[in-house]
């Protein structure tokens, strides 16, 4: 009624939209039909991105949508137009599981190698929304007009940034986006029969599509991948390392897939790959607590007692992320070696105790592990976790050696009981625990160098509530050392 009382058909609200944007939006076929009769221009482009409507009709999954494309496009409207970040309404469409749309825009002269911005096209976009109906349209669409060495060419294009391809977004596909079961195989198959390539490599990462798969854990892709490729290409493509040394192994590793590991592993896997630190996939099973991959790995003689380029073996990972059935798994069923060192001479109880790991502390303990190890700085279990401040891994190794006083004033290589470490570092809970077992030794024991007290430890932490602990103890704050005058200066 408005139009006809000769209000503008393409009046424009502030974002740039007229009402035939906002008709198909609503897929109101029927005013569409009725704005186009009355000159509706199809080519305005509106909002942010720039979107004319048929990119807006393309985003829609009902087939009021494709009736209202098939207007637009009897109208004028160009099917290969962009949008202000370069896609096209076959870009959009892409993203949808309305084939009819797809069919409709091919037909009507989309073109699926025009790429966005992100130099990505409409197969990108199909296959990271894992819409094999939309890939398989597209590339059988293409088999009219382009030789199968230009179609393989497209299918392996990269993107412009990440060097992405249309088997690298499809190999890391979840299960929650599938459209319907068996989607993701169908996908991958299709894209690797006109050409995909799994092996060809991001450009930063140096990713494969196999490390991709490895990641989401994707089994159906990984498998679909193996059996397409043969043999001798599976060897070479499960092998590859990424920036960071991983091979896909290493990565569903980390990532706790163990179904992906066990593909991997019945395709000859190497099983000794090394990454940029030195960690095998045991190392990085073991150091993410998964049992059952730990236990797979050790299944297909991994060494347990690999080490990584800092000396750190499976177990000391572990250990340090308190993973104590994993620990157990290591040491009581494949025989890790409890006193296995690192570069620094530190042991798994060293690690567990720096990182407060209370229950590993205690399993490794009660497997024998030497709670008077010393490090390179002659530093005890006992002293990393004083450091630290934790103080429920002190009083268990203080529970050890109640009646010997020796853990106490066990001194390191700065001559350093773990009172004054933990009295600089300012761990007043530490502090208070040592005081509980001899208050007296926490009180009055000295540095070799300094001659520092525990209280000059702590005030030159500037730890003033450790200070008024220990005061209240009957610390002498006029108590002399090599360094008194800062002392002094301290409490004056």
């Amino acid at each position: 009624m408005l139009i006809t009382r000769g209000t503008n058909v393409d009046i424009r609200t502030r974002d740039n939209y007229t009402a035939l944007h906002v008709a198909v939006q609503s897929g109101r076929a029927s005013v569409v039909e009725t704005l186009l009769g009355f000159g509706a221009d199809v080519h305005v482009q509106g909002g942010s991105l720039g979107e004319t409507a048929l990119h807006i009709a393309a985003s829609l999954t009902t087939e009021d949508a494709t009736e209202c494309a098939i207007m637009l496009l009897k109208s004028g409207a160009q099917p290969n137009v962009a949008r202000n970040d370069g896609e096209t309404p076959l870009h959009i469409a892409a993203r949808n599981p309305l084939s009819s749309m797809i069919r409709l825009l091919l037909s009507e002269g989309a073109d699926p190698k025009l790429t966005s911005n992100a130099g990505e096209s409409a197969l990108h976009v199909a296959a990271r929304s894992c819409n094999s109906e939309a890939a398989h349209l597209m590339l059988e669409h293409l088999l009219k007009t382009l030789s199968a060495a230009e179609i393989k060419e497209f299918v392996n294009a990269k993107t412009l940034e990440d060097g992405l391809t249309a088997v690298h977004y499809a190999a890391e596909i979840t299960h929650d986006q599938l459209h319907s079961p068996g989607e993701d195989g169908r996908l991958i198959n299709t894209l690797i029969d006109y050409g995909g390539q799994p092996e060809i490599q991001t450009i930063s990462t140096l990713e494969t599509a196999m490390h991709f798969a490895a990641r989401s854990g994707n089994e159906t892709v990984l498998l679909a991948m193996v059996e397409k490729i043969g043999a001798g290409a599976v060897q070479i493509v499960q092998n590859k390392q990424s920036k960071n040394g991983w091979s896909p192994l290493l990565e569903a590793c980390a990532r706790g897939h163990s179904g992906v590991a066990r593909i991997l592993l019945k395709h000859h896997a190497r099983i000794d790959v090394f990454d940029e630190s030195g960690r095998t996939a045991l190392h990085l099973a073991a150091a993410n607590g998964h049992l059952q991959l730990t236990h797979l790995l050790l299944q297909h003689k991994a060494f347990v007692n690999s080490k990584s380029k800092a000396g750190e073996a499976p177990l000391h990972l572990a250990a340090q992320n308190g993973h104590v059935k994993v620990v157990n798994l290591l040491v009581q069923d494949h025989g890790a070696a409890l006193e296995a060192i690192t570069l620094d001479n530190q042991t798994a109880l060293h690690f567990a105790a720096k990182h407060g790991q209370l229950a590993v502390s205690q399993t490794l303990l009660a497997l024998g592990a030497n709670p008077n190890a010393r490090d390179d700085k002659g530093q005890t279990p006992l002293h990393l976790a004083a450091e630290n401040d934790f103080p429920d891994v002190v009083k268990l190794f203080l529970k050890m050696k109640q009646n010997n006083r020796g853990v106490l004033t066990a001194v390191d290589l700065n001559g350093f009981t773990c009172a004054h470490i933990a009295a600089m570092k300012g761990s007043l809970a530490v502090v208070k625990e040592l005081m509980m077992i001899d208050k007296a030794m926490v009180i009055q024991a000295k540095t070799k160098t300094m001659e520092a007290t525990t209280l000059h430890m702590a005030a030159a932490g500037g730890h003033d509530k450790i200070v008024k602990i220990l005061l209240e103890n009957g610390a002498n704050a006029e108590d002399e050392n090599a360094v008194s005058e800062f002392f002094f200066d301290f409490f004056t």
